[in-house]
């Protein structure tokens, strides 16, 4: 399961590890818009990061929901600080573009990406998905 910041508070997040083992069957979305966190807390993005990193949850999506769908590539700034506090695995979403994209963001260590609008307009091939980079 996907719990994305944009609709589930730090504090549930954090609860959901009082579970014996649910923090291995969920995916944190930390969702943003040009560059800040988009949450019912009040709290900035990097110091979410941090918050998180102390949990035992192991993947994270960085959702850069002002770049979904526009095919304007990466946003490295982002994704280095991000991956810099939470010292976790990343996949990245928003604006990925090309198959140049996909390559940069596996060179600086993002676990993988969302890809839809390129896989669907024709810019990713699919069968460059099915392979692997």
């Amino acid at each position: 399961m996907i719990l994305g910041t944009e609709t589930v508070p730090l504090k549930t997040m954090e609860s959901l590890l009082e579970i014996e083992k649910m923090q291995e069957r969920y995916v944190i979305s930390i969702d943003t818009i040009e560059g800040k966190l988009l949450s019912p807390d009040k709290i900035d993005l990097m110091d979410a990061c941090d918050y998180l990193s102390q949990f035992a949850f192991e993947d994270y999506i960085l959702l850069d929901l002002s770049a979904v769908g526009s095919l304007k590539g990466v946003d490295d700034s982002l994704i280095s600080n991000v991956m810099n506090v939470l010292e976790k695995r990343v996949m990245y979403g928003g604006g990925v573009h090309t198959v140049n994209d996909l390559k940069h963001l596996k060179t600086i260590g993002t676990s993988g990406a969302l890809v839809a609008s390129a896989v669907h307009n024709g810019d990713i091939p699919l069968n460059i998905i099915q392979k692997g980079i």
